[in-house]
């Protein structure tokens, strides 16, 4: 994993890029609007026939999200692939992305007795490539040869060090969720990413106050969301340097964005305490009712949110801008389709995760689950500029790092433990500084390969 991105792309850079293709292709049906012209051999704007893989006899098992096996566009792909492929059938096994990681690790504890097994499965690349369960695949990679058409933040989600280890399938950036309604009403303009997070606060009591809501914010409990906040204000988890991955917990960007988050329940009063569940669906609904005018969360969140209440004027805005209102960043809550270490047949593997990331499945993938493609040319699409959200979503969609440190179990683990003291009411500084060499030790012991962890 590179951590921080250098990106070869500015953000401005692409949303103009895209702003000037999306004239030329309004209108018409989402999936019909595709530019790309038909490969022989290939239904339209899907990968042309591999002569590497074409004539190879395999059967894929790829373990895939409900929600995503589900998609239409999901089993149209791998129904096109089999058709352009006669001699790979693929076989799709309903795995919750949460439980990925521990099927795995259970299935290669337990060997070949225990079911086929997976050769692509749906998480976070690099996490099963820092654990040694991964395929490495930059020779695939070179052999496809448009690497530079993904968005760098789409690579570092399978790239661990300097490796790559799958296909980023779909972004979905932690950023602002708002009811616009209720900012209009109290006449306060909403956050943008020069908003400093002391500024965010003094916004949403306003509005708070103005429309007699319960709490200012709704805080979600889990990792993702609170490292989101880190990274927006420009700090990082670990650093490498010098071949070497060093824990940052105690830098002043990790613990001043934390003590923001966390203190907005205990300390202000401003959220509910303890925060909320992890539950995508009860925060939603919470916000939903009308319990607070926003929160961090992803469009994945929006969407629910629309599904429990479609009348509600909502709105997304950038994650702010850190104490000084002049850094940004966020967290890819997204997914990539690994190749395991126990596939044996990695070129059709690979190819197929091409498949499901061609334009048609991604476009439809993105218009109907609320998340983000993956290449950055997708963007082109007028999908992308209906309205004033895409902008601010695509910005958000450019800065979204992984966590990172969830590559290391145990280290992650106290980190996590350790924010829910902080939510509490413990103090960020001194709870980051007392895990802090506990998390070096175990970063080093799983670098090494010393213990389970990697």
């Amino acid at each position: 994993m590179r951590y921080p991105v250098s990106s070869s792309y500015s953000r401005r850079a692409l949303l103009e890029r895209a702003a000037v293709a999306g004239v030329l292709v309004a209108g018409g049906d989402l999936v019909g609007r595709i530019a790309t012209a038909s490969a022989a051999g290939s239904p339209a704007g899907y990968p042309a026939p591999n002569p590497a893989v074409m004539g190879e006899t395999a059967s894929l098992n790829v373990w895939l999200d409900p929600a995503y096996a589900s998609q239409a566009a999901y089993k149209r792909a791998i129904a096109l692939f089999q058709k352009t492929y006669p001699t790979i059938s693929v076989h799709v096994t309903l795995v919750a992305t949460a439980d990925v990681l521990t099927r795995y690790k259970i299935f290669t504890a337990a060997g070949a007795g225990n079911g086929v097994a997976p050769d692509l499965v749906q998480h976070h690349a690099y996490i099963f490539g820092a654990q040694g369960l991964a395929h490495e695949s930059d020779a695939l990679w070179s052999a496809y040869g448009k690497q530079s058409t993904y968005l760098p933040v789409a690579i570092d989600d399978v790239q661990w060090r300097t490796d790559k280890f799958g296909v980023p399938l779909v972004l979905d950036p932690v950023l602002t969720i708002v009811n616009e309604g209720m900012f209009h009403k109290a006449g306060v303009p909403l956050p943008t990413g020069r908003t400093t997070f002391s500024q965010f606060t003094q916004l949403v009591t306003r509005v708070q106050k103005a429309n007699g809501t319960r709490y200012a914010m709704i805080l979600s409990a889990d990792g993702s969301t609170a490292t989101a906040v880190v990274h927006t204000n420009g700090g990082a988890l670990f650093k490498s340097t010098s071949g070497r991955n060093i824990a940052t917990l105690t830098d002043r960007r990790v613990t001043d964005a934390l003590s923001f988050y966390t203190e907005l329940g205990w300390k202000q009063r401003l959220a509910p305490v303890p925060p909320t569940s992890t539950s995508p669906t009860y925060i939603a609904q919470l916000f939903a009712a009308g319990q607070a005018p926003a929160f961090f969360g992803t469009l994945a969140d929006l969407s629910l949110i629309r599904k429990a209440d479609s009348s509600l004027s909502l709105a997304l805005a950038p994650l702010p801008g850190g104490t000084t209102g002049r850094t940004a960043g966020s967290v890819n809550a997204g997914s990539s389709l690994v190749l395991t270490a126990a596939t044996h047949k990695p070129h059709a593997a690979f190819e197929l995760a091409v498949w499901m990331v061609a334009e048609p499945v991604a476009l439809a993938v993105a218009e109907s689950m609320s998340v983000a493609p993956t290449v950055a040319g997708y963007y082109s699409n007028s999908y992308y500029h209906r309205n004033a959200t895409a902008a601010t979503y695509f910005g958000a969609a450019q800065t979204a790092t992984p966590i990172g440190l969830d590559a290391y179990s145990e280290a992650y683990d106290l980190y996590t433990s350790a924010l829910h003291s902080a939510f509490g009411g413990g103090d960020p500084a001194k709870l980051m500084t007392s895990i802090q060499s506990r998390c070096q030790v175990a970063m080093d012991k799983a670098d090494a390969g010393i213990d389970s962890d990697g």
